[in-house]
């Protein structure tokens, strides 16, 4: 077949249309082409190499997610840790590519972080925009592998927030991968801190202001505690002492910046006063550039409920 035919390319299109652009040399002999003819367009530049087999056309467009389905049709291999992340929509990780292949199938790539693994299985597979990539529950296991404990934590909260997966569903895989799998202890101990204090935070600004209240070393409080005026439902917390009943609020801007917001919060505050509720509100900034200060108000609140004689000699 000395050039592609039209019916060729009308067979080859949909394929490339449904893999963000790319195909590989074994759909095109699929389709009854020649190797040589896969060559021959390359040599042409009618064609463009965009990994180990895989290819698009010369006028098709790059992006991201072609990289990514180009890497896992080369493989093959799934998309997997921090672009596996990407693809659930969990912010913080950028454009890059990541993709994980059972063991001894992994390539080399320019631009392309390779992992290998003996258990990868099935049940680990999901399609995310067309790509195969790993569960949720999968990814937060591998994450552990390469990110820090923050991160981990930052990934555990935005993955059960969002509902994606759940405590259960992570531990399940980590049993079923092993306690000797890399990363496994670091991953459990996330779990049992996210499992500690209740409910997940239910913002990334609440994340943030559980870290600060971990990072200063002050008591752990009750996460999402919800409070009853007999069977009349108040408020629910974002953290609470409960013992003590101090509740501490993490008010960011899109939730708490408008008038009819703050109305409402304030309504709230005052029905918690008089059931002898404190009521602590930070804001983003407090949280974020004057940690110190937020750590200090809410250990001294702390200290004016444990000694309130003392607090008032």
């Amino acid at each position: 077949m000395p050039e592609p035919s039209r019916a060729l390319i009308r067979e080859l299109a949909p394929i490339a249309d449904r893999q963000h652009g790319v195909f590989t040399r074994a759909q095109v002999g699929a389709l009854g082409a020649s190797s040589r003819l896969v060559d021959r367009r390359l040599e042409s530049g009618d064609w463009v190499r965009v990994d180990h087999g895989v290819y698009r056309f010369a006028t098709t467009p790059t992006t991201w997610h072609q990289q990514v389905m180009a890497a896992c049709l080369a493989g093959p291999a799934v998309a997997s840790h921090r672009t596996s992340a990407t693809l659930d929509g969990i912010p913080g990780f950028g454009a890059g590519v990541e993709v994980t292949a059972l063991r001894h199938r992994r390539r080399k790539a320019p631009g392309v972080i390779w992992h290998e693994s003996y258990h990868l299985e099935p049940i680990d597979v999901v399609e995310r925009s067309g790509i195969p990539t790993t569960t949720p529950a999968r990814t937060f296991a591998d994450l552990a592998i390469v990110l820090d404990d923050a991160g981990l934590v930052h990934v555990c909260d935005e993955y059960v927030r969002r509902r994606l997966t759940t405590v259960g569903e992570i531990h399940a895989v980590l049993e079923r991968l092993g306690s000797r799998r890399p990363g496994s202890a670091r991953a459990r101990r996330t779990l049992e801190l996210r499992m500690a204090g209740g409910a997940a935070p239910e913002s990334p600004l609440e994340s943030e202001l559980d870290a600060l209240l971990r990072r200063f070393g002050l008591p752990r409080p009750e996460r999402q505690h919800a409070v009853f005026d007999g069977d009349r439902f108040v408020a629910r917390l974002d953290f609470a002492y409960v013992e003590l009943r101090i509740d501490i609020e993490a008010d960011g801007t899109a939730w708490h910046g408008s008038d009819t917001a703050q109305l409402a919060d304030a309504r709230r505050d005052e029905a918690l006063g008089r059931l002898g509720w404190l009521v602590l509100r930070f804001t983003t900034w407090d949280i974020r550039y004057r940690p110190e200060w937020v750590a200090t108000e809410i250990h001294a609140a702390r200290r004016r409920r444990l000694h309130p004689l003392r607090s008032v000699g």
